[in-house]
């Protein structure tokens, strides 16, 4: 008789976020292994549409720990916020 435990993984959990030594924007959240995480942003809550991230918006995850940082640069979110404020949003997709 074959016996096997299954361990839950969570597919996603905001862990902390905060500012980094050089300015970054950072979020650390569980992931599941495999996933593919997407962040998006928008500048107002009113705005039509979210923003993907320019190039490192996309992340599949390889642990369950992984992190998004936006530098406001064009590598990310291509800039500060015209309105002093942001708001992200994130999604992922099974492979």
């Amino acid at each position: 008789t074959l016996m096997a435990e299954a361990t839950w993984v969570l597919s996603f959990e905001l862990q902390q976020v905060g500012f980094s030594e050089e300015g970054d924007l950072q979020f650390n959240f569980l992931s599941r292994p495999g996933l593919t995480y997407k962040i998006q942003y928008k500048d107002s809550l009113t705005a039509a549409s979210w923003t993907d991230f320019n190039n490192a918006g996309t992340l599949v995850a390889t642990n369950t720990l992984s992190q998004f940082k936006d530098d406001f640069t064009g590598s990310t979110s291509g800039g500060s916020s015209a309105t002093g404020t942001r708001f992200y949003r994130f999604s992922y997709t099974s492979p």
